[in-house]
């Protein structure tokens, strides 16, 4: 203090002790389990709101006061959001806090008709189809039945009055 002036400088306070430099929150955005398979672009938000995009090269960068506990959320597009908790950032220091996104659980579509001889636009109706998962439907010969599904291998059994009982994998 100089004739009753606080003067400021980095590191000084007017009360004589010194102001704690801030830390820094860094990482990035990858999937896949390795830390180098980096997805971009990221939009990576620290819990004070503060955000930012990483674009796969070098890290995205948050400087913090220190003392606190943060936390992060990354989302991109084709994958799930994810958070995570980072480590206590101190004064000067880099607390680093990479996250990994998970693919986005896609779903599908198994869709067809049910025919006879050999021919597909000649159909059988009306006719149960179903999934090894129990999902079913009737199929009325038009259109075509449906079922939405996640990534994986299924078996579609179709049974009609009449009919043999046929099943796809």
């Amino acid at each position: 203090m100089a004739n009753g002036v606080c003067q400021h400088f980095k590191g000084a306070n007017c009360s004589g002790g010194s102001t704690p430099a801030n830390g820094s929150i860094k990482g990035v955005v990858y999937k896949n389990g390795d830390t180098s398979d980096h997805i971009a672009p990221a939009t990576v938000r620290l819990n004070t709101g503060a955000t930012t995009t990483y674009n796969g090269s070098a890290v995205w960068s948050f400087d913090v006061p220190p003392g606190s506990s943060y936390s992060i959320t990354a989302s991109a597009s084709g994958y799930q959001t994810g958070t995570r908790t980072c480590p206590a950032v101190t004064s000067g220091q880099i607390a680093w806090c990479s996250i990994e996104l998970q693919p986005a659980t896609t779903k599908g579509f198994i869709k067809g008709v049910v025919y006879k001889n050999g021919d597909t636009t000649d159909h059988v109706s009306p006719a149960s189809v179903s999934l090894n998962t129990g999902a079913s439907t009737t199929y009325d010969g038009s259109a075509v039945w449906s079922f939405e599904v996640s990534p994986g291998t299924y078996s579609v059994t179709a049974s009609a009055s009449g009919y043999q009982t046929a099943t796809r994998s």
